[in-house]
């Protein structure tokens, strides 16, 4: 096995019994429908707009709607799970 051959971003796979062949790692491809609704802020938080705001507008409330109107963040159990959608690790 080559050792100097390896670059930190290629792994090694055997092709035969004395033969190995270095590739590279894919890469880590970000959710472009996650991408478009989800935002980190400033602080490193994750924001993503509230529900009910988009139609049917006319039966409810105004102070319903004005409170719709902020963003919230995501929830603490799916961070994770949309940071790697974000493409972070």
């Amino acid at each position: 096995l080559r050792v100097s051959a390896a670059v930190s971003n290629e792994v090694p796979t055997q092709v035969g019994p004395h033969r190995w062949r270095f590739h590279a790692m894919p890469k880590m491809k970000t959710h472009k429908g996650a991408a478009k609704r989800i935002k980190k802020s400033g602080s490193g938080k994750l924001v993503r707009r509230q529900r009910n705001r988009s139609h049917i507008l006319e039966k409810k409330a105004s102070t319903r709607k004005r409170r719709l109107a902020h963003e919230a963040e995501v929830v603490a159990a799916d961070q994770p799970r949309m940071k790697r959608l974000l493409g972070e690790r």
